[in-house]
């Protein structure tokens, strides 16, 4: 889990950057609505049994109101234990970003580095890191190859050379729908491969006319037909089933609709895949289930797995999240509602408590109150702009007025924007938006897990890991304290965005662990044991404690330890990851659970203990003398 990873995350516009459906549209027709077990009647699905075999026997297809969802079967099975493996699929059609083609391997997605990967010698586009996975993927690559190089010297897409770069390459949503086609014509209109493709909804009908997502599909429809060569002959579709616009339509639905963003180990998104079978699991902004990509491993496919959050009881519906939960209601419902095409009424967003996501904290009480909302009726409530926003229960002033707080938060939320277009290409700029609006917030006592602060922390500390990693090492002294710095000014950060998510994501989401892992890792950035005397090791299980559930945050109200003292609390935040991973990427996964995430928090455990072991062995020596 290099910091090249960890970079790399400041490419996904989504922050929490877990596997979601690709956000783009949505139809209540298909699916589906976030309706929650005991809240659906449901009965067995009444297809055919030839498709989706890749399911488990203890799993089944259910229909409902919300539509069709996946459910564990009432009888003969027992419950599913939270970290157990739920669905283990190898997506169907998966293609990388445009951006990591020349980084990752385009048939089992292992990075490495480019001197390592070898292109397509014609197109010159993708990349393999053996002559096996070039082999595995050359039937699915052939027909792409020729269309590639043709969209690139027509010009499509912009210059093009011996090795393209990634302003020329069509974009993985034309190249994956390209290997959807190919793959139908290959497999035949009749075979369960295409037959489950044709049962994926399509939301053509439920959309309003003044969407904008009328646009988007009739733009990758025109981009679609240019990479197939068939612009001058709209009935060249006809091979793949396609008769009328209408059917074209419904194709693309179904793709923005039913598809997944591809993640590496560390939950970058690389790309995007399409499953049928997952594609049946319905919403819920409160999981039981999670979907991910934890091991990829050399000359393999990789695949996607569907890992259970929670212990998930027979007869009970297994739900995962459509896009980021680290958002407030609102925000969650509006984009619910206008990409996915349903009104989500999960347990969420039908409790009535205050959402850390949208509240202030109290600093005398520590009770949640409500963001004023100023000169707007959101849900019922309105706020007076001159008003001050005072705690229900003991009294306080939090604000002096209401419309201070909206007025911060919204140049904040623009700030995140802005700082979000500027990381690619102005990575210093990017950061004086962060850190400007993440002072503004400071007076006002918002929850550390508040939006758009959790934002601005979790893009602020990828900023900062590439400020510091990303040029050389230090070279005098004054260089390295400088760095050092940097270094725990970054591990201060890390530390609040642990205690943001960990209060709003349930134990073991994937998410709650990598943030982990990160921090870690930064802890065990050049530490020396022996620069300081041994704390307890309850002391530093009682820090950590108090660290990860926000208590203490380090680097902003206390210093950050060094020495011996940095290596335990590394340690007890390594063995918080090492456990929530397990769960979150699953307990079968990476030879010990936890993926290869949870493969590299080990290594770094043992490191850290043969460190803490030499420790020792000096100071018996020392103390002798």
């Amino acid at each position: 889990m290099s910091f090249a990873q960890l970079r790399q995350n400041r490419q996904a516009k989504q922050a929490s950057s877990f596997a979601q459906r690709t956000p783009l549209d949505k139809d209540s027709s298909v699916h589906q609505g976030s309706i929650q077990p005991t809240e659906a009647v449901s009965k067995k699905w009444a297809g055919s049994p030839e498709l989706y075999k890749d399911l488990p026997e203890f799993v089944e297809i259910r229909s409902s109101e919300s539509g069709r969802g996946l459910y564990v079967r009432s009888e003969g099975v027992k419950s599913i234990k939270a970290g157990s493996t739920i669905l283990l699929l190898p997506p169907l059609v998966n293609v990388l970003s445009t951006r990591c083609l020349p980084s990752h391997c385009s048939y089992c997605h292992v990075e490495g580095p480019p001197s390592a990967l070898k292109h397509c010698g014609k197109c010159k586009v993708v990349c393999y890191d053996s002559p096996v996975c070039q082999r595995n993927d050359w039937g699915k690559h052939k027909q792409e190859c020729h269309a590639i190089t043709r969209w690139m010297a027509s010009g499509s897409g912009g210059p093009s050379g011996n090795k393209a770069d990634n302003t020329s390459v069509p974009t993985e949503a034309i190249r994956v729908l390209g290997r959807l086609l190919w793959e139908m014509e290959r497999s035949g209109p009749g075979s369960s491969w295409s037959q489950e493709i044709a049962h994926m909804q399509s939301h053509r009908s439920s959309l309003p006319p003044q969407s904008p997502a009328h646009g988007t599909l009739a733009s990758l429809a025109h981009s679609l037909a240019k990479y197939l060569d068939i612009t001058q002959d709209p009935s060249a579709f006809n091979r793949w089933g396609i008769q009328s616009a209408r059917d074209l339509v419904d194709l693309l639905s179904k793709f923005t609709t039913n598809s997944f963003t591809l993640t590496d180990p560390v939950l970058t998104p690389i790309g995007v895949c399409i499953s049928p079978s997952a594609a049946l699991i319905n919403h819920s902004c409160a999981p039981n289930a999670v979907v991910v990509f934890p091991q990829p491993k050399s000359s393999r496919p990789n695949p996607l797995m569907v890992i259970a959050l929670r212990d998930i009881e027979p007869g009970q519906e297994i739900l995962s999240s459509y896009i980021d939960i680290t958002l407030p209601g609102p925000r969650r419902r509006h984009e619910l509602k206008e990409n996915y095409m349903f009104d989500c009424n999960c347990s969420a967003c039908s409790n009535s408590e205050p959402d850390p996501r949208e509240s202030l904290r109290c600093p005398k009480c520590t009770s949640l109150v409500p963001l004023p909302l100023v000169e707007a009726v959101t849900e019922g409530r309105t706020d007076l702009p001159g008003s001050p926003v005072i705690c229900a229960r003991c009294n306080s002033t939090l604000v002096n007025t209401a419309d201070e707080c909206q007025d911060a938060i919204k140049i904040c939320r623009d700030a995140l924007d802005s700082a979000t277009n500027a990381q690619f290409s102005d990575i210093t700029r990017a950061l004086r938006y962060t850190t400007n609006s993440i002072a503004l917030l400071r007076p006002i006592p918002l929850h550390i897990a508040c939006d758009p602060l959790l934002a601005l922390t979790r893009l602020h500390q990828t900023l900062l890991i590439s400020k510091i990693f990303s040029g050389p090492p230090p070279s005098s002294l004054g260089e390295q304290h400088s760095r050092d710095a940097e270094v725990d000014e970054a591990c201060g950060i890390a530390a609040r965005n642990v205690a943001g998510v960990s209060a709003i994501l349930p134990y073991g989401h994937p998410v709650r662990g990598v943030a982990l892992a990160e921090l870690g890792k930064l802890l065990c950035v050049d530490v020396d044991p022996s620069t300081e005397t041994s704390p307890s090791s309850a002391s530093a299980s009682a820090s950590a404690s108090r660290l990860i559930s926000g208590t203490r945050i380090v680097g902003e109200n206390a210093a950050v330890p060094r020495g011996y003292a940095r290596v335990e609390l590394a340690i007890q935040v390594l063995l918080r990851a090492r456990d929530e991973l397990q769960i979150g990427f699953g307990r079968e996964t990476g030879d010990g659970g936890g993926g290869q995430a949870g493969r590299d928090v080990r290594g770094m455990l043992q490191e850290l203990e043969r460190e803490v072991e030499t420790w020792r062995k000096v100071n018996v020596v020392e103390r002798g003398r």
